[in-house]
């Protein structure tokens, strides 16, 4: 699958796949947010962490997953939303800000083992860019619950060099 992918190239999700990946969704904006605003003692990360843990637990309840990431949506297994909720858009676009074209997810560690992943979407962009990049900087936690595939723009195809043609 391709993670540059256009959502209304691919298929329809199903409505329990959509319900999944809404819920994925909306569990890791909220853990993202939280890092962002509170200290990492705060119940409300606690809070956060456990919901992602159990939304990761379903989504992966069948084996891993690959979440495409396009700038305003995400794709489970290859498949869009046919209406995505607004967290599954708003999530898509977080990770596409910070180069992340491909998630795959193979399960959910304990809720302190996303804390990297939630600490690394915390980041500005520039920051993410400056240290090397989203994979670099995945790499060096160690984690391996999920694999981040940083965006590549020399594998897009040149849009301008197509509309010349």
């Amino acid at each position: 699958m391709s993670s540059q992918r256009k959502a209304e190239e691919a298929p329809a999700l199903d409505q329990e796949g959509t319900a999944r990946l809404t819920d994925f969704a909306r569990a890791c904006k909220a853990a993202a947010r939280a890092v962002t605003l509170y200290p990492s003692s705060h119940p409300a990360i606690r809070l956060s962490l456990a919901r992602l843990v159990e939304a990761a637990t379903r989504i992966t309840a069948k084996g891993s997953v690959q979440l495409g990431v396009v700038p305003d949506n995400l794709l489970l297994d290859g498949a869009a939303s046919v209406r995505p909720d607004q967290a599954v858009r708003e999530t898509g676009a977080l990770l596409h800000d910070h180069m992340i074209g491909l998630v795959t997810l193979h399960s959910s560690p304990h809720p302190e083992g996303w804390l990297p992943f939630l600490n690394l979407l915390a980041k500005p962009v520039d920051e993410v860019r400056a240290s090397g990049g989203v994979a670099r900087l995945w790499a060096a936690t160690g984690q391996r619950h999920l694999e981040l595939q940083e965006i590549d723009y020399a594998d897009v195809p040149n849009v301008d060099a197509n509309l010349k043609e």
